[in-house]
């Protein structure tokens, strides 16, 4: 049966049918990054960089940058203030686990990687925004730092590395990955004087 734009929502919120769940399917991830921010805090500085850098992930076909893209997000959002940690670990997609990096603001995550993946294709999460999954409007069910073979080689190296060194020689952009930064932050940032401001930074390893 066709439901009709002034119809009720079938879902039961009493609502038209186009004031609710039609409204929600038209809305894009971008808008919906945006409601998730502001259900935390009023703060368009950090829409816009979380809505730059996903759009910069997807154009550029970022599968599994979720190391370099963590590092992006700490330094801006540190940048902006925020109470930030790098941390990185396993994570429970639940049909596998997999390494991986993640933002801790105030206690909550922000994964926008999680929808970008190298697992074989599968998408195993929508975009995660102050722990919420936006794609779904629920809390994330991944489950963040379970311990199961222990960090490989690679993310074992991503650890390890000096966090200046690794930001510096990323590939593919100019200035490496203060070139992303660079691109992403909402406004005018001056490189050349943070750099050394973060040359020491460490994730910190989560196992639980």
């Amino acid at each position: 049966m066709k439901i009709g734009r002034n119809d009720p929502c079938p879902c039961g919120s009493g609502k038209k049918y186009k004031q609710c769940c039609l409204k929600k399917m038209n809305r894009s991830e971008y808008d919906m990054i945006r409601e998730a921010v502001n259900e935390n805090r009023s703060n368009d500085k950090i829409v816009n960089l979380l809505c730059n850098l996903y759009r910069y992930m997807n154009e550029k076909q970022w599968m599994g940058a979720c190391h370099a893209t963590c590092a992006v997000l700490y330094v801006a959002l540190k940048e902006l203030g925020e109470n930030v940690e790098l941390c990185i670990g396993e994570v429970d997609a639940g049909m596998f686990v997999f390494d991986h990096s993640w933002i801790l603001v105030d206690k909550k995550k922000i994964d926008l990687a999680a929808a970008i993946t190298m697992q074989g294709g599968l998408t195993v999460s929508g975009p995660i925004v102050f722990d919420r999954d936006i794609r779904t409007g629920q809390s994330s069910e991944l489950v963040y730092g379970v311990y199961k073979s222990g960090l490989d080689s690679e993310a074992n190296m991503i650890m390890n590395i000096p966090f200046g060194v690794y930001m510096d020689n990323f590939p593919d952009e100019e200035n490496g990955l203060w070139g992303v930064l660079k691109k992403v932050y909402p406004g005018e940032v001056d490189i050349d004087s943070i750099r050394k401001s973060y040359s020491n930074t460490e994730r910190r390893y989560v196992c639980d």
